[in-house]
């Protein structure tokens, strides 16, 4: 399997309106895709290079991992692949409670050891100016649709269940 090439796509066919309206969920999720398709080359017993958003004209072109060289899964890594199996998602609204400032800290150094960033956003003016400055990242390849929730009239399709419209 060594130059194996695996390309991981966006799904844009199921929209969320009422849940992701400017799709913020659905990078979370192409960035746990990123880190499972990894994972999984790694127990597949090859190493990978992984180029994330690696052609700006395809912007639903997520990833290109490339398989090269063997190598065996770490202690870590087969433990991280086990918990994948036993992932979820949580769709419900969490407990108004602070994360404790320990666990966020540990949560950043995580993220800047894996190659990502992480920025806490304590107050409500931090996120709103985090959001105004990354606005474009959120929209590449994006109508501006959704952004901002429409004004509800008797005829506008009632929100149920996980966001998904009852019409």
């Amino acid at each position: 399997m060594p130059d194996a090439e695996v390309l991981l796509h966006e799904r844009t066919d199921p929209e969320l309106p009422f849940h992701d309206p400017v799709g913020r969920d659905r990078a979370i999720s192409c960035g746990a895709a990123v880190v499972h398709l990894e994972l999984g080359i790694r127990a597949l017993g090859a190493d990978a290079t992984v180029s994330i958003l690696p052609e700006p004209a395809r912007p639903h072109l997520i990833a290109r991992a490339v398989m090269a060289g063997a190598r065996r899964p770490g202690e870590r890594e087969r433990a991280w692949l086990a918990a994948v199996e036993r992932r979820s998602s949580h769709r419900r609204p969490f407990l108004p409670a602070d994360v404790p400032a320990h666990l966020v800290s540990e949560l950043v150094r995580v993220a800047v050891a894996e190659g990502a960033a992480a920025t806490p956003l304590h107050t409500q003016d931090a996120r709103l100016q985090f959001f105004a400055d990354n606005l474009d990242r959120y929209l590449v390849g994006r109508p501006l649709r959704g952004l901002v929730t429409p004004p509800i009239s008797p005829e506008s399709p009632v929100p149920t269940g996980e966001g998904v419209s009852s019409a």
